[in-house]
């Protein structure tokens, strides 16, 4: 579960309405797939970990996506946009939350 405070937050990165779904991966299983073989569509998907973590993010099977790495008080320590397939992301600080966003064309 994550707060209202973040979610405003993730809205605010994404520049999306209440209206837009926000998906919450906190399982293995939905972290280990994520948004492989997804079509894109208009949902933000925001990746929950119980602590400070530094895991490698790939895009296998994935569409162009961008990427908001957030402390552990949501605070953006690391962007990237418009991450082709088949990339690896990784971020040099350590991070509470991943935001997830299929790319504009």
């Amino acid at each position: 579960m994550i707060s209202s405070q973040l979610l405003a937050r993730v809205r605010t990165l994404t520049k999306t309405s209440s209206s837009t779904p926000i998906v919450v991966f906190s399982s293995v299983f939905d972290k280990l797939f994520g948004l492989m073989f997804r079509k894109p569509d208009h949902c933000v998907y925001v990746f929950v970990f119980d602590h400070d973590v530094q895991h490698v993010f790939h895009t296998f099977f994935c569409k162009n996506l961008d990427f908001w790495f957030l402390d552990h008080h949501g605070r953006v320590i690391f962007t990237q946009k418009n991450v082709k397939p088949f990339s690896l992301m990784r971020c040099s600080t350590p991070y509470r939350y991943v935001v997830e966003y299929f790319a504009e064309s």
